[in-house]
């Protein structure tokens, strides 16, 4: 039998692997943090994003992979509990609302045909932009909800500074499935997609560590 090496599938499979190893971080943090209920929220958010990635990098089932991530957001917005909600919520609409115009912008130029007849897409396909305009409002909504959760300052600068670079690899993930393959930039936004996403789990799995302990033990063996 006659094996053919694929690079894209290692670059997939090594991708896989990097959430996973994300899931099992928070797993330890779990198991040693006093913030119990921040690290149980993000270990669930992790193990939904895992069943997510599964579904949308070795299936043609994307629409089951984008609800499995709202499941994953939702978690984070219970996990940052939000004082001023509706605000947040306002600006999560908003922002999901301008992603889903540009969306079917892109769609429309990307098919060349008239802007109304993205009315008449099929239906699978419509469903998925409709999934995609309600994820766009769960991560937006997360992603804003971490700049009113209070947290000690390490843990607040990988909450935040996590929440944002998802935000920015889901940009990337957008005009991935909007531009043409044939842009000089279609490469480009390819590897954006994973330098970005990969990071943003790194620093949400250990955003409830208790980093301020680590710090102590750090000082008492100097």
């Amino acid at each position: 039998m006659e094996y053919v090496f694929s690079s894209e599938l290692l670059n997939v499979n090594l991708r896989y692997l990097g959430i996973l190893l994300c899931l099992i971080m928070s797993l330890v943090v779990l198991r040693k943090t006093p913030y119990r209920r921040d690290a149980y929220h993000q270990v669930i958010c992790l193990l939904f994003a895992v069943v997510a990635d599964f579904f949308l990098l070795y299936t043609k089932f994307f629409l089951v992979g984008i609800m499995i991530f709202w499941c994953a957001h939702i978690c984070a917005i219970r996990r940052y509990r939000i004082r001023l909600f509706f605000p947040a919520v306002t600006v999560a609409v908003i922002g999901g609302a301008v992603c889903g115009i540009f969306a079917g912008i892109g769609d429309t130029i990307v098919r060349t045909v008239p802007f109304l007849s993205f009315l008449t897409l099929g239906s699978g396909e419509m469903l998925v932009n409709i999934a995609a305009f309600f994820y766009a409002v769960f991560i937006l909504t997360a992603t804003v909800a971490t700049f009113f959760y209070p947290q000690a300052k390490a843990n607040n600068i990988c909450s935040r500074l996590g929440m944002s670079l998802f935000v920015a690899c889901d940009i990337n993930v957008l005009l991935f499935n909007t531009m043409s393959h044939d842009s000089p930039l279609f490469g480009l936004v390819s590897q954006l997609m994973w330098i970005f996403y990969l990071p943003s789990q790194i620093l949400l799995s250990i955003s409830a560590n208790n980093f301020a302990d680590e710090k102590k033990e750090e000082n008492s063996g100097s």
